[in-house]
């Protein structure tokens, strides 16, 4: 496991090792996440294992743009009008999928999001992958808002950790349900 400073990071480099399927911990305009190629089922596997979290709870996907997210997703008019108003920012939006394999949410939906971070959004874009995005902690413990708030245990599990200080509002995005239309956290 390798903690790199934000400062010190190689855009491409991570890009590159996000497509292989390494395992990591970012930082993002809520809490820092724990993430991977969303194509890479062993890699999915292993943040299900470093989270402790059952196989029929879903994970979210993260998304460098508008654009890509809506190659993943089925959308109205309305819905689509609600993600451009509301994206990139601390929200998780749940509509339904396409092209996200049922090892990452094995429903009809996926929780979708943009964060308002640059720097992350520009490893999505360099990975050219969309990449899980899921609070990088033990499921039932409290979200990171630094490093230092992360669990040895998880920090252990990854293969690599992106280091930025606090994040943004140290608070997990809003999960709003587009398909049921309700909040759910």
């Amino acid at each position: 496991m390798e903690i790199i400073e934000i400062g010190d990071l190689s855009l491409d480099s991570a890009g590159k090792r996000i497509k292989r399927g390494e395992v990591f911990v970012y930082p993002t305009d809520t809490v820092y996440g724990i993430g991977c190629n969303i194509f890479n089922e062993g890699a999915v596997e292993r943040i299900f294992k470093i989270k402790k979290r059952p196989k029929n709870k879903p994970l979210s996907v993260a998304f460098y743009s508008l654009e890509q997210l809506l190659d993943f997703v089925v959308v109205d008019q309305q819905e689509k009008e609600i993600l451009t108003n509301n994206l990139p920012g601390p929200y998780t939006f749940v509509v339904l999928k396409k092209g996200v394999p049922d090892f990452v949410s094995p429903l009809e939906t996926v929780g979708v999001r943009i964060p308002d971070y640059g720097p992350i959004r520009e490893i999505i874009r360099t990975a050219n992958t969309p990449i899980i995005t899921t609070s990088a902690n033990t499921s039932g413990l409290n979200p990171p808002a630094t490093v230092y708030d992360i669990s040895q245990e998880v920090v252990e599990a990854v293969d690599f950790v992106i280091d930025a200080g606090k994040c943004g509002s140290g608070r997990p995005s809003m999960i709003v349900d587009l398909v049921q239309r309700r909040i759910l956290r």
